[in-house]
């Protein structure tokens, strides 16, 4: 997943994966994708905020937002953030944890869960959105 500018404006309407440690570790992002969270809306900041010796640019128009975020990472990281991070429980409320082993399913076992995504795929849109290539693209 590489995290790149113009990533959660491509997102807007289905869902932005990402690793938890990108977001922490380049300059900005991870305050930038809080504020964007909190407020459904994408503000693209100036240079000078990160650079304040720079010339003044003109600040475009903000944009509504209507994302989803999957930040993927480690059990202690998750600690850390919901214990230390302001805002952290009320943008990411749910945790899924996945094993890193699972057994093989069996022929009929992989026929069922497929028959089930079949059908929630036909009651719900978002799994819709997923299934289809992007309209980005």
């Amino acid at each position: 997943m590489d995290l790149r500018g113009g990533s959660l404006l491509r997102a807007d309407g289905g869902f932005l994966i990402m690793y938890a440690i990108e977001a922490l570790s380049e300059q900005g992002v991870w305050r930038a994708l809080k504020r964007t969270l909190n407020h459904n809306r994408l503000e693209i900041q100036p240079l000078e905020v990160f650079y304040p010796f720079t010339a003044t640019a003109l600040k475009p128009e903000s944009v509504d937002l209507n994302v989803k975020v999957i930040l993927i990472g480690d059990r202690d990281l998750y600690e850390v953030l919901f214990e230390y991070e302001e805002d952290f429980q009320k943008i990411f409320k749910v945790r899924v944890e996945f094993d890193e082993e699972m057994p093989i399913p069996t022929a009929m076992l992989i026929e069922e869960y497929a028959g089930r995504l079949r059908g929630l795929s036909e009651r719900k849109t978002f799994f819709r959105s997923i299934a289809e290539p992007s309209r980005h693209s």
